[in-house]
């Protein structure tokens, strides 16, 4: 597209109107714009920055932090601490693990950098961390390199500043959820698994318990938004209602969610096999 007849064209036409342009262009006919001129960079590349992602397993995320750091220019590094809202960590497994236990021996890592990049990007509205490790011990070495110390990803946010959270589905427990109501009291926005916290199956949904609502309640007073997860294991639940039981349970319920003041948006995913007729039969 640089190279086109259209291009001296774009030059004159008014900042609207080229990021009208901008928004049907792909991220390459965009990145070619901006080697044109000086008004292409200043309009398109704040618009590049605006949502970042690193991707790779963790050798691959940790040299494309590195090289952010290294190899990227101040300019662009500038660009990046003022336009940037959205960052992606998308983080694969290694081909084996054989080869992440080559580069852990070989490169002594101790951390990955991800707590100091969050750190130096001020104007980030939201962070993704995209988890796909299948092996228990790769996944477990992950986390400990993002939490150790000073460069704790969740460390680098100031207090109060970390308003959302969503949890992966299958990846929190007990304790990472004990450890988040320690430090989210200040959270509006949450999204839970709700094995994370509660294993016991009490009722067709479970979701909609009262001893659940009330502990969350509890935890985070500030919230505003909630979604509560459910993954039904097959063969765990068994449930028997009558219609005055049901009552009292959803009564119990509504009045749970009346203690939670701020609460504007409630919403509840359930597993497929939760509406199945072993596990829910109306009388």
């Amino acid at each position: 597209m640089a190279g086109t007849p259209t291009t001296p064209e774009l030059a004159t036409m008014p900042t609207e109107i080229l990021c009208m342009i901008g928004g049907n262009l792909s991220v390459h006919e965009i990145k070619e714009l901006t080697l044109t001129s000086k008004q292409f960079r200043e309009i398109f590349l704040p618009k590049l920055c605006k949502h970042l992602k690193f991707s790779g397993n963790m050798k691959e995320l940790t040299d494309n932090l590195h090289a952010y750091y290294t190899r990227k220019t101040a300019s662009f590094r500038h660009l990046v601490h003022h336009h940037t809202r959205f960052v992606t960590f998308e983080i694969t497994n290694f081909d084996d693990i054989f080869k992440m236990n080559a580069w852990l021996l070989g490169y002594g890592v101790k951390t990955i950098p991800i707590g100091r990049f969050l750190a130096d990007t001020a104007s980030l509205h939201g962070v993704v961390f995209d988890i796909w490790l299948q092996n228990r011990k790769e996944a477990h070495k992950f986390l400990s390199f993002i939490r150790k110390g000073p460069d704790w990803a969740v460390g680098k946010f100031k207090a109060g500043a970390l308003k959302g959270i969503a949890a992966p589905h299958a990846s929190l427990t007990g304790c990472h959820y004990d450890e988040l109501a320690r430090s989210g009291a200040h959270l509006t926005s949450l999204r839970l698994n709700k094995y994370s916290f509660l294993r016991q199956d009490s009722s067709a949904l479970t979701s909609l318990s009262d001893v659940l609502i009330n502990r969350i309640s509890n935890d985070f007073p500030q919230l505003e938004s909630l979604n509560i997860y459910e993954k039904t294991r097959s063969g765990r639940c068994r449930h028997h209602m009558n219609d005055r039981d049901r009552y009292r349970w959803i009564d119990k319920v509504a009045s749970s969610l009346r203690k939670m003041r701020r609460l504007r948006r409630f919403a509840f995913t359930l597993s497929e096999a939760r509406f199945s007729k072993k596990c829910y039969r109306c009388p």
